[in-house]
């Protein structure tokens, strides 16, 4: 399916969920169309409502980072465990880039609200103090697109908001 000319403009509903503390799957895929797929620990949208910023370790995801500078195209899907809201954004990498003071506060709160969630659901502490905290690197992607993945009967479908 052909990406619409223009980017994606996030809505508050999407950029609020986002900012609630979501888990983040990232998709690529290589020459050979091979997907990849990989943990983002947080994300931030940008002031533009089309730029996404995802927090990746520096010492992993060697497939994804070649994937992404050679083919360029990424799909990410961000859940919210406390109530399964779902969403995947589709779009373009722009850069890989070390992470600045807007990107750590950023991505600090999206972990300590995801911790917060899991351990409200019954995950014990211990098992979230594991997750990678770093270091971690920035990565810069454009959304073109975005889905409504929550299970019902609007997962799958385009959506402008949730």
């Amino acid at each position: 399916m052909a990406a619409p000319a223009s980017p994606a403009v996030l809505s508050d509903d999407i950029v609020r969920l986002v900012e609630s503390g979501v888990m983040v799957m990232v998709a690529t895929r290589d020459a050979n169309l091979t997907p990849e797929c990989s943990l983002s620990f947080g994300a931030r949208v940008h002031a533009d409502r089309q730029t996404v910023t995802l927090y990746f370790p520096e010492v992993a995801n060697d497939a994804t980072r070649a994937n992404l500078l050679a083919d360029g195209r990424v799909a990410v899907v961000m859940n919210r465990p406390r109530d399964e809201v779902t969403v995947q954004l589709k779009g373009e990498f722009l850069r890989l880039r070390p992470m600045d003071s807007d990107d750590l506060a950023a991505h600090t709160r999206c972990q300590q609200n995801v911790e917060a969630q899991l351990i409200s659901l019954g995950v014990p502490p211990a098992v979230c103090a594991r997750f990678n905290r770093g270091p971690l690197v920035a990565v810069d992607f454009r959304a073109r697109d975005v889905f409504n993945q929550t299970p019902g009967p609007d997962a799958g479908k385009r959506v402008a908001t949730l």
